[in-house]
């Protein structure tokens, strides 16, 4: 009784993680080489997007649960450093349920920025061929000619900081004992 306990809070846990993880993501409309976004979809979090690539990197591998725990993991915490990192640059930053709030325009591109920075620090590392890295490279580029206008300076920021942070976390994985 006691294992199939377990095996049943086991698969409740997983089938959790699972629905957390498969929500819809946000996508971009393009037409005649303008990216139609407006300032309010800005304030939409970065990281499902990256949690997506994520997922989508892990399943062409065809990665264990538990690798692919780690992967999750690494790329959660490391986002969740980098904005952490650009938030006390920036000072306290309150995005507001009605519009951006304190720190405007700046604030949500550091933001993303941050997350695209720590987010291809860490997938790069994990997942090393030429080709992949070169995807989220792009990616990270086309994120950040999403917003209206040449490239925020402030995304530019955002980057070079989760940047930094991501690679704190490659160190903190090289040293971990996961083996594959």
């Amino acid at each position: 009784m006691k294992k199939s306990l377990n095996s049943m809070i086991w698969t409740l846990g997983a089938a959790a993680a699972m629905s957390a993880c498969s929500g819809d993501i946000p996508t971009l409309t393009q037409s005649d080489g303008d990216i139609a976004r407006s300032v309010a979809e800005l304030a939409v979090p970065a990281s499902p997007g990256w949690n997506a690539q994520a997922r989508t990197l892990v399943a062409g591998a065809n990665m264990s649960a538990i690798a692919a725990g780690r992967v999750y993991a690494a790329v959660g915490v490391a986002q969740y450093r980098a904005v952490l990192a650009v938030d006390d640059t920036e000072g306290d930053i309150q995005l507001s349920a009605h519009g951006i709030g304190a720190g405007g325009r700046s604030a949500v591109e550091a933001r993303r920025g941050a997350v695209a920075g720590a987010s291809a620090a860490v997938l790069s590392f994990l997942f090393p061929s030429p080709a992949t890295v070169a995807i989220i490279e792009q990616r990270v580029i086309a994120e950040g000619n999403a917003g209206p206008g040449d490239v925020h300076p402030q995304f530019v920021r955002g980057v070079e900081a989760g940047r930094a942070v991501g690679s704190a976390m490659v160190e903190r994985l090289k040293s971990d004992r996961f083996t594959t």
